[in-house]
């Protein structure tokens, strides 16, 4: 396990003018954002002094700007909270880009805070502390068995008939397997599905809230396979049951610390919202990641067997003038399965974003790329892993 510490990242150094309009509620958006923009640029050295070699300082620059954008209540937070999430995010190499979600930028009452998702933290792990954690869903139909003891086991074989059931009623279990760089199991967690539901039941705001409206469309709802994983996963690294390091365990725990504050503060606006016919506001951390790409997505059947890219130069998904929406929606899915390294997958990311803030994706089309990118990011790091 790694022992590097995170630092407190150092403040940003602008002229007074970028600074006031920033913090004046009264100025448009636009303005504020490009202040944040030049704040950014000015103190780059500073703010983005840590940055992984992996990610490029102007490529962050410019998912953070991406993410404030989505999220302009993030500009009324603290500009000390904010650069300091901004900072935390570049140290620790975690994109907000919406896409793989990796993390994201939060208002929290007056504060910026920086939420890691759930393939930020199995990033995480892999590339600070070498762990590669992997978690499956059991079906009924599978050939399941697990024990703990001197003869400590997982093994599962999923079912290979044309009849399987993989739907939410059909899991019976979820476990969790992680392993050291040298391929040495680390640790070895299975939950029930009851043990899964009592979690829900007792810990999940977003959850409680979505059953009390009958409204029925939280996270755990919507995808209740992929809140499993997570959530074993979190659970896991939150308790110290992974050796990972003690950032890495913060992050696992931060989404729990906000979520109650978030569903006080959205019941009585989704009322209003309900009535004036307007966007809901999301009740629970795990929503607000949800509605901003953020849930962690089962694998999709389109992205999930590794392909060989092509010989010729790999298709970067930027978006080309008079380029039909479909045409470029087809070819990101394309590019997005043939992705042969994480890198190339960031690249694809980067121009998906910026074709979808200039209106080229739809919100339904944005969200299968999510899925697919999330898919073959899972593909790649089990690679890396050697599973």
């Amino acid at each position: 396990m790694t022992t590097e510490t995170i630092t407190k990242p150092d403040q940003p150094t602008a002229g007074p003018t970028a600074m006031t309009v920033l913090q004046n509620r009264q100025a448009s958006p636009v303005a504020r954002v490009n202040a944040v923009a030049e704040i950014l640029h000015a103190s780059r050295d500073k703010i983005l002094a840590a940055l992984p070699s992996h990610v490029s300082a102007d490529r962050m620059i410019r998912l953070f700007l991406s993410e404030i954008r989505k999220t302009p209540k993030l500009l009324d937070c603290t500009p000390e909270s904010l650069f300091a999430a901004i900072g935390e995010a570049a140290q620790l190499g975690l994109e907000t880009d919406g896409v793989l979600g990796h993390a994201y930028l939060i208002p929290y009452k007056n504060q910026a805070k920086l939420i890691a998702g759930f393939k930020g933290l199995l990033d995480l792990a892999r590339r600070r502390d070498q762990i590669i954690i992997k978690t499956r869903c059991v079906y009924a139909q599978d050939d399941f068995s697990y024990a703990e003891g001197d003869d400590d086991h997982i093994r599962h074989r999923p079912y290979q008939g044309g009849d399987y059931d993989t739907s939410d009623k059909a899991i019976t279990h979820v476990y969790l397997i992680a392993r050291d760089k040298e391929g040495s199991v680390l640790c070895r967690n299975v939950w029930t599905k009851a043990q899964v539901e009592a979690h829900k039941e007792k810990y999940s705001q977003g959850w409680q809230r979505a059953e009390s409206y009958k409204r029925f469309d939280s996270p755990w709802h919507t995808n209740w396979p992929a809140m499993a994983r997570k959530t074993l996963a979190r659970d896991s690294i939150a308790r110290g049951e992974l050796p990972v390091s003690a950032e890495i365990q913060r992050l696992a725990s931060q989404e729990e610390i906000i979520e109650a504050e978030v569903v006080r503060r959205s019941i009585s606006e989704n009322r209003r919202l309900e009535h004036q016919g307007g966007d809901k506001v999301p009740s629970s951390a795990d929503e607000l990641a949800d509605m901003l790409g953020a849930s962690a997505g089962e694998e999709s059947q389109d992205a999930t067997a590794p392909v060989t890219a092509p010989d010729a130069e790999p298709d970067k998904c930027e978006p080309q003038a008079g380029e039909p929406p479909e045409d470029y929606f087809q070819r990101v899915l394309a590019a997005i399965a043939a992705a042969g390294d994480v890198e190339y997958l960031h690249e694809i990311a980067s121009n998906v974003i910026a074709a979808e803030a200039a209106g080229v994706l739809s919100d339904q089309q944005f969200g299968q790329v999510q899925s697919h990118a999330e898919a073959a990011m899972e593909r790649l790091l089990n690679k890396t892993g050697g599973e």
